[in-house]
């Protein structure tokens, strides 16, 4: 699979899910790569999650007189929301802010 152009996001249309579920995945082949000293791979793992954390942030609903505040939808154009779709936003988000405070920023 493919990171889509400038998106960030995964698939055509890009999706929220599937693109937090692959920052997971990220998360962890970059911590296994800091543990087994192959940095090498860690600034592009870091690159890949700065496109697709910022497409997940653009799939948050922001309309505060909206119910679902707060939470992910679908797609850019699709605010479908499930509990997976928050679940995993949030777990790739809180994943890649802790990488982030320890290394400073």
């Amino acid at each position: 699979e493919k990171l889509q152009g400038s998106t960030g996001g995964f698939y055509d249309p890009p999706r929220s899910t599937p693109t937090a579920t692959r920052s997971e995945a990220l998360l962890s082949a970059y911590k296994l790569a800091v543990y087994s000293k192959t940095n090498s791979k860690t600034d592009q793992i870091l690159k890949i999650l700065d496109r697709a954390i910022a497409f997940e942030l653009h799939t948050q609903i922001t309309d505060k007189n909206s119910r679902a505040f707060g939470a992910f939808g679908n797609t850019l154009a699709d605010h479908t929301v499930r509990i997976d779709y928050v679940q995993h936003n949030i777990s790739a988000m809180l994943g890649y802010m802790k990488i982030l405070i320890e290394n400073g920023y």
